[in-house]
């Protein structure tokens, strides 16, 4: 979530947040689902992109941290929906996290079960069906070229569309990993199952890559 005095300024306003930020930080703590929304309404249609800042940083972002997928950025959200998307696609995976990462200091986890399930950008490394702890920080983006993100700008996820490029390369996030938990709560289920298909079908796979190779 974006909390930076920038921001805080234009959702509430200059002087109330020079003249009263405990009122403000009240308020956040009370409705941060509400802040969040006019935070993304202000910046959706801006876009941020900036291909000379990216290209001199040579996708540091990209490299350690493919961006998440916001529910708002896919059509269908059915299990046949998604299911066809992630085959189609093939640059977006499903990612298992164990529950008690899905916390923030503006709210409770609201994870019922021992993992939570989000879509993000595949890395070369890694297939569909990911587990957190399978995750290396110097795997990147599939999708990261030499010439820069394979897909559009409008074919990028949320979180790279408010990823606000800065001259000195400490780019700005307006849809973090928070952000990304809380958006997927409503779907949990049908990740949850089409994790299982999957990672039972790419272990199906690996098994009988191992069997061709022995043969």
């Amino acid at each position: 979530m974006d909390l930076s005095r920038e921001t805080l300024k234009m959702i509430f306003g200059k002087e109330r947040v020079e003249d009263d930020i405990f009122g403000v930080a009240q308020e956040l703590l009370k409705n941060p689902k509400g802040y969040r929304q006019k935070v993304l309404k202000y910046y959706e249609n801006e876009k941020a992109e900036n291909p000379e800042i990216c290209k001199e940083c040579g996708g540091k972002c990209c490299i350690s941290a493919p961006c998440h997928w916001r529910p708002q950025d896919i059509e269908d959200l059915s299990y046949d929906g998604l299911k066809k998307l992630l085959e189609d696609k093939k640059y977006i995976s499903i990612l298992q996290m164990p529950s008690e990462v899905c916390e923030c200091c503006l709210r409770e986890v609201f994870a019922t079960g021992d993992y939570y399930y989000v879509l993000r950008t595949r890395t070369r490394g890694t297939g569909i069906a990911v587990i957190k702890a399978e995750i290396h920080r110097d795997d990147p983006c599939m999708l990261l070229k030499p010439d820069g993100c394979q897909i559009s700008f409008q074919e990028r996820p949320r979180g790279a569309r408010l990823l606000i490029p800065m001259k000195n390369y400490k780019c700005k996030s307006l849809y973090d990993f928070d952000d990304c938990v809380y958006d997927w709560e409503d779907y949990q289920e049908v990740l949850s199952e089409l994790f299982q298909y999957f990672r039972e079908k790419e272990q199906r796979q690996i098994a009988a890559e191992k069997n061709d190779v022995h043969l």
